[in-house]
């Protein structure tokens, strides 16, 4: 791929994190803490997108269930599970992910996400960009509500 310099921003420095043995990076922008899970909750009346609910900073924020929006397998939750607790707009969602890395800021060339690759109004990615020789794919935590609402409708 050429280098580009995108309309929009470079991504900045990222949270890292692995799910499925994938890479993933968030923009540090929004993050409010990473943790564990400890002691979730589940709850009948959540919807379908979200896992449980999880204590952060002594107030309730939903667990949003990354894995089955990005199309893999479930897998429990459990204490020890890693959580990274981003701000969505107002209000603050829990991502469960197998490991979190690091922050990281990407150095040399990074690439929108391919228009067209996925329906526009479904993507949750923002750019792709390598980090040695793993390929990242950055999300758009501002997008995953969004999508996961979406994803919910059409089923």
């Amino acid at each position: 791929m050429p280098k580009t310099s995108s309309s929009g921003p470079a991504p900045g420095r990222l949270v890292l994190f692995d799910l499925n043995a994938q890479r993933f990076g968030f923009r540090i922008d929004n993050l409010i803490e990473i943790g564990t899970v400890g002691a979730a909750r589940s709850a009948s009346d959540l919807p379908g997108y979200i896992s449980g609910i999880a204590l952060s900073r002594g107030r309730e924020v939903p667990i949003l269930d990354l894995r089955a929006l990005l199309g893999f397998s479930a897998r429990p939750l459990s204490p020890s599970t890693p959580l990274i607790v981003m701000r969505v707009g107002a209000q603050a969602i829990g991502l469960a992910v197998d490991t979190v890395s690091n922050i990281h800021t990407p150095v040399g060339a990074w690439h929108p996400f391919p228009k067209g690759a996925v329906p526009e109004d479904l993507n949750p990615y923002t750019a792709v960009t390598r980090i040695e020789d793993d390929l990242l794919l950055v999300l758009d935590e501002q997008m995953l509500l969004s999508v996961a609402r979406a994803e919910k409708e059409a089923a």
